[in-house]
């Protein structure tokens, strides 16, 4: 195979979306303590892999609309077939079950989170009618996010720590992908696309929007005040929650494009509060 097709398949699976997912469950694991390396080695792969072959479903399922919006992506450019990527998708989903299978041999609680989560990407994928049916994607791209810390924490050690930031990442992308629906609303109206903002108006999406990251901040001291966050972490923590006000005032005010690169920004801070945890639980 030559390099520009290694290239294009490698494109089609979204290597930064990958390396997040590989991020995500190794980080889920480590908060509980002492990592099992060998189930997290099998579960990294599992959700590598899923991530690659539910990127390459989407873009084969939105080939068409891509030769309009992206056609610079590997379908409409021509680099990859129809064909070849959803083989490209089928095997990748083979090799994910795989692992997942033999993850499940030693660690039957991760199929609580792999099954439903296959169930509903092949439905929304698939069912082409949800696909355009804007709410039920916000849900499911958030509930992926936010999936990724539970999958590593049950294949190594169930831990609330990652039940809270699994919570955190959901409730927080959940607001995200409202108002990324606010930005979009021509784009979405071009391609027949029903979003929230469509349904409600922009003035009740907008108030809509914020109230599951609300419910974030407030539930994220959580883990300090039942003693599972260390103060140093937790001062970080609090700095995210901040940045996510800001987030929420600019949301507030139509400032829909600043108001996501401002949640990104809170995001990763977040993360590096529990990543300072992760890495002191290794310590202690």
């Amino acid at each position: 195979m030559r390099a520009e097709r290694v290239i294009a398949f490698f494109e089609l699976s979204r290597p930064i979306n990958i390396f997040m997912t590989a991020i995500g469950v190794i980080l889920g694991a480590g908060l509980g303590g002492a990592v099992e390396w060998r189930c997290v080695a099998l579960a990294c792969i599992a959700a590598v892999t899923f991530a690659a072959a539910g990127n390459a479903l989407n873009d084969y399922v939105d080939r068409d609309l891509d030769r309009i919006a992206h056609p610079e992506r590997p379908i409409p450019s021509g680099r990859i077939s129809d064909r070849e990527a959803r083989l490209y998708s089928t095997l990748m989903f083979l090799i994910s079950g795989a692992f997942a299978g033999a993850l499940a041999i030693f660690k039957p609680l991760t199929l609580a989170v792999y099954l439903p989560v296959l169930a509903f990407i092949l439905m929304y994928e698939l069912k082409l009618r949800l696909k355009y049916y804007g709410p039920i994607g916000n849900v499911l791209i958030a509930l992926l996010v936010g999936a990724t810390f539970s999958y590593g924490a049950l294949a190594s050690k169930p831990n609330s720590l990652a039940l809270m930031l699994t919570l955190y990442a959901f409730l927080s992308n959940w607001t995200r992908e409202i108002v990324k629906d606010l930005e979009d609303v021509e784009g979405d109206l071009s391609v027949g696309r029903r979003t929230l903002p469509m349904i409600l108006g922009e003035d009740k999406c907008r108030a809509v929007s914020i109230i599951p990251l609300i419910i974030a901040i407030i539930t994220s001291p959580i883990p300090y005040l039942i003693g599972k966050m260390d103060s140093a972490p937790f001062i970080v923590l609090i700095i995210g929650d901040i940045v996510f006000c800001y987030s929420i005032f600019l949301a507030l005010n139509r400032s829909y494009s600043r108001a996501q690169k401002v949640m990104k920004c809170g995001m990763l801070i977040v993360l590096i509060a529990y990543f300072i945890q992760f890495f002191l639980n290794l310590l202690l």
